[in-house]
């Protein structure tokens, strides 16, 4: 693509580049080992992925894209068959933790509706869960102290 001028000036890329540092730092959990350790660690769990992807892609039948296969799709593009499952709630954790915290929310929510039930009956000393936004209520003007 080549620059175009604007007011008689020329556009030069170059005129909207600036060079960045960029400092690389070892994993917290990896800072007490040598420079080697790390280095050997980091190829080791490359070689994990490359092998459990590898694998996947033979039990399914698929293979990679590829480089120009990649390069010529457009970014903004939608798959032509989109997954329909529904997204999990929690992305990353084992299943027994999806399950732990959808047990944990449907409590949470049982309680916030119960503490609302007791409110529109009238109960103003109602807890609510901690971690909630129980509905508003009526302003209380406080109680002045006898001076």
């Amino acid at each position: 693509m080549r620059p175009r001028p604007r007011r008689g000036k020329a556009i030069r890329f170059h005129d909207f580049r600036s060079d960045e540092a960029i400092v690389l730092e070892p994993l917290p959990c990896w800072r007490h080992l040598p420079p080697e350790e790390i280095r050997q660690r980091a190829r080791y769990m490359v070689e994990q992925i490359e092998d459990e992807t590898a694998e996947r892609h033979r039990r399914n039948g698929t293979r990679v894209l590829g480089r120009k296969a990649a390069q010529r799709v457009h970014p903004h593009d939608s798959p032509e068959s989109p997954k329909r499952a529904p997204r999990p709630a929690v992305h990353a954790a084992p299943q027994e933790v999806r399950e732990a915290m959808k047990q944990a929310y449907r409590e949470f929510a049982e309680f916030f509706r119960s503490a609302a039930q007791d409110l529109r009956a009238g109960i103003q000393s109602v807890k609510f869960p901690p971690g909630s936004f129980p509905p508003g209520l009526p302003y209380v003007a406080p109680e002045l102290a006898p001076g």
